[in-house]
């Protein structure tokens, strides 16, 4: 029954409901000034409380200071009992400093100890909330820690104090809302007036009388409220007239947009489907007017082609049961045409009477039907042309293998015609030592034999003085002929001549290995030849020393080699390049003019150059631009093949790097080869 009083009032007119709101506010507000105010009046007590307890407790400790100093026990006593007449005092306790009772307002506690005081010599409180304020002090003498004054104060006052302004309070809080209430009373009946009018207007307008408009005349709040109640049902009236036209364009818009149609499908509670909304699209593409399908959509499934129909309405009956959309594509036969095809996309709503509404459209995508045909139509063919592609690129890969393994072909001929080339150079240079060579071991198979004659005169007289059978003519006779002998084989020459002729023979065979092993690096032959980290400086020597011959009688070779990192590279094709460019420019010197040519390297950030210069006569600058052209030549017939610098090109550009070439008619000519420390991925590859 309690909760019946505040119902009426929370329920009842806007006046009632201000009253007891206004009365609650009021209420809670003044409760919480009270509970502040008390709050705030309690802290300042207790302040005030605490200080008097600190001061109190000073007092006694500077009173008490000497009487604890000379252990006067009754003057202790004495200034304990003049302190104990003091307002809401509980007690007062003089202490020495091992906490025994010295002078006590309660005198049967003199004598026992206390456990309980603070740990450094210090003003402490020690209890502040109910029933006492307990202070603890100390007592010093000239500084020097002697004893405690300890001080309990009660909150009788404190506690009389608080209830009268708790009363107070109290009493100013019921007036305020016994006023607040009255005002309240006043106010509602003059709003709600006010208010009332915008009421009926708002019962007019509901009825149907839009054109209604409240009258509240002021400028306060109400008043505002009635003016913005009448532009609210101005707008209204307005948007009500453009939703009425925009519903109007819509149906316009829907009507006239080619092959789409815009519907609206009822299932009611017994099975009957209806179409409530279809736009004029619907005639074009169904042959049926929206108004024969309004009340009985059956028309609807004789226009779908029988084999896609069942499917269609369990489709249908699938949205329907689990209110999911209704998505499809279907087929419409009509007698003497060809099939259209339809596409349905439909969003189902549960109705309040258990019935299911689709919002949807059709769209005819028959021609995307056609198109989707064609399209697989062209897939067919481009299938058939992807294979027939395959079929040539696996031609086309074995054409290139074989156009790579011509060009390794051309690279080795090539080679070998450099080689050919400077047979009779090699040839020349291998002839000396082994001419030398082949004159130091026939002079030494003559010592040989002068050795053996000399051995076998010695073995003789070994002989001879062994048996001891000879006289002295018989050694004075041996000893002549070793002598004739000896001058006869020129032994003093001899002797300084064979270590000669065999260093001469060594250096010799030395210097045909050399050049063996430098036609072996050079003509390396091998097609499975694998990138490697070389030196090219080392290359450079090699391949200098193969065209020594060739170079020597036209032109004196300058090395300016420069520090250079090793680089990734296939040497033998780079040693191929290096003796290009050298024969070329000795072969560019002018008969009967010995040239220069000048070999330089180096290094940059990116890799390493190369650089052979000439002082020939330098090239024309019509054939400049054609001097890295297959079978281009300026030389006479049988002096070249015209492929030497194109290969060179084709190498370096596999190595990932560049050949340059500069050149002053009658100064000289400059090739320049730079080269990456390593190649790009697709150079290495290939």
């Amino acid at each position: 029954m309690s909760g019946l009083p505040l119902q009426y009032l929370l329920a009842g007119t806007l006046r009632r409901q201000l009253v007891a709101g206004m009365a609650l506010v009021v209420a809670l507000m003044m409760a919480l000034f009270v509970w502040d105010i008390t709050r705030r009046q309690q802290a300042v007590v207790l302040q005030q409380q605490s200080e008097q307890t600190l001061a109190l407790t000073r007092s006694v400790a500077t009173a008490s200071a000497v009487g604890v100093a000379s252990r006067d026990l009754s003057g202790i006593q004495e200034i304990v009992d003049g302190f104990a007449t003091y307002p809401d005092l509980r007690y007062v306790i003089v202490l020495d400093i091992r906490g025994k009772i010295l002078a006590h307002s309660e005198r049967n506690r003199l004598g026992q100890y206390l456990n309980d005081l603070p740990q450094q010599a210090m003003l402490t409180v020690l209890s502040q909330g109910q029933p006492v304020m307990d202070v603890a002090g100390p007592i010093m003498i000239s500084g020097q820690h002697i004893g405690w004054a300890r001080v309990g104060m009660g909150h009788t006052s404190a506690r009389a104090m608080m209830t009268s302004i708790e009363r107070s309070g109290i009493f100013y809080a019921l007036l305020a809302i016994l006023l607040s209430t009255l005002l309240a009373w006043l106010t509602g009946g003059y709003l709600t007036r006010r208010l009332h009018a915008i009421q009926q207007v708002a019962d007019s307008v509901q009825a149907g009388h839009t054109e209604v408009r409240a009258q509240v005349p002021g400028e306060d709040e109400a008043a505002q409220l009635a003016r913005q109640f009448n532009a609210m049902l101005d707008t209204l009236a307005r948007r009500e007239d453009a939703l009425a036209e925009a519903l109007n364009r819509l149906q316009t818009i829907t009507n006239r947009v080619p092959g789409v149609v815009v519907f609206q499908l009822r299932l009611h509670p017994d099975g009957r489907m209806v179409v409530p909304y279809a736009s004029e699209a619907l005639n074009d593409i169904f042959h049926i007017h929206p108004d024969l399908v309004r009340h009985d959509a059956s028309a609807l499934k004789t226009a779908v082609h029988p084999e896609d129909l069942p499917g269609q309405l369990r489709s249908l009956t699938a949205s329907a049961e689990k209110l999911t959309p209704w998505l499809g594509e279907l087929r419409l036969v009509f007698a003497g045409q060809t099939e259209t095809w339809v596409q349905v996309n439909a969003m189902p709503q549960q109705e309040p009477d258990n019935g299911v509404l689709w919002y949807g459209f059709i769209t005819d995508i028959t021609d995307l039907k056609r198109a989707q045909h064609a399209l697989r139509t062209s897939e067919e063919d481009l299938r058939r042309a992807i294979k027939q592609l395959e079929v040539s690129n696996t031609d086309l890969k074995q054409l290139n293998e074989k156009l790579v393994q011509s060009q390794w072909q051309l690279l080795q001929s090539e080679k070998m015609a450099s080689i050919g080339q400077l047979a009779a150079g090699v040839a020349h240079e291998i002839n000396n030592p082994i001419g030398f060579v082949q004159s130091n071991l026939g002079t030494l198979d003559r010592y040989f034999k002068d050795i053996l004659d000399l051995l076998t005169m010695y073995q003789q007289g070994e002989r001879f003085l062994s048996e001891l059978t000879c006289g002295r003519q018989d050694i004075a006779t041996w000893l002549t002929h070793i002598q004739q002998l000896l001058e006869q084989v020129e032994w003093g020459y001899m002797k300084q001549d064979i270590p000669v002729l065999l260093r001469e023979t060594r250096d010799g065979v030395v210097r045909v290995k050399q050049i063996v092993m430098n036609l072996k690096e050079f003509s390396h032959a091998d097609n499975q030849e694998q990138w490697e980290w070389a030196d090219l400086r080392k290359g450079l020597d090699s391949t200098l020393n193969i065209a020594h011959n060739e170079i020597k009688y036209r032109a004196t070779v300058v090395k300016e080699y420069g520090d250079i990192p090793p680089i990734k590279c296939l040497p033998s094709q780079l040693n191929q390049v290096f003796l290009n460019l050298l024969v070329n420019a000795a072969q560019a010197m002018a008969e009967g003019v010995h040239g220069k040519i000048t070999v330089r390297c180096g290094a940059t950030s990116e890799g390493v150059w190369v650089e052979i210069s000439d002082t020939g006569p330098g090239i024309a600058p019509e054939h400049l631009q054609h001097v890295f052209e297959p079978f281009f030549t300026t030389k006479p017939v049988g002096k070249g093949t015209g492929l030497g610098l194109s290969l060179s090109f084709g190498i370096v550009q596999k190595h990932g790097g560049r050949i340059e070439v500069h050149s002053d008619v009658g100064i000289g000519t400059t090739f320049k080869v730079v080269l990456p420390k390593e190649p790009p991925y697709q150079a290495a590859i290939s």
